[in-house]
């Protein structure tokens, strides 16, 4: 393949990675809730040493975008 074709296959990709980029940040809401405040719950999922607890940052699971912690049990 000739230098002319890699050069224009790499600046395509570069391209398309900036617009996907810019694309992908379009009406992301941002979390300022520190963690602290976040309020955790259960959620049925259960290993062997606890279960995973589910805290909401931003947004709704049910409804769209949002933004979930998860608290997982330590040894």
């Amino acid at each position: 393949m000739k230098l002319s074709a890699k050069l224009s296959i790499a600046t395509i990709a570069v391209v398309t990675g900036i617009v996907s980029l810019a694309l992908a940040q379009e009406n992301i809401p941002s979390s300022s809730l520190p963690g602290d405040k976040v309020l955790f719950g259960p959620t049925g999922v259960k290993t062997s040493i606890g279960e995973l607890k589910a805290g909401s940052a931003y947004g709704d699971f049910s409804k769209g975008r949002h933004g979930t912690f998860i608290r997982m049990p330590a040894n």
